[in-house]
């Protein structure tokens, strides 16, 4: 399950790595983490899970969006 957001994630910091303007990595920012943003819509599902995977579901997708946030406002 954690697998989606590892790529998600993979794919984000990829992007923003190729990212030239300031324009671009704002795009970006609100294409992953914005209100309807890919990780943000992944965290909003949590609420259909097991109770014994939220956890682990929560704590990925939290490392996911500190990734992602770190690497768009590098530089």
């Amino acid at each position: 399950m954690t697998s989606g957001i590892e790529s998600i994630k993979n794919l984000a910091i990829e992007e923003i790595g190729k990212a030239s303007t300031l324009n671009a990595l704002q795009a970006l920012k609100i294409k992953y983490l914005g209100k309807k943003g890919l990780l943000t819509e992944k965290l909003k599902s949590i609420s259909s899970l097991p109770a014994e995977e939220r956890r682990e579901y929560g704590r990925v997708i939290n490392e996911a969006k500190s990734l992602t946030r770190g690497n768009s406002t590098a530089g």
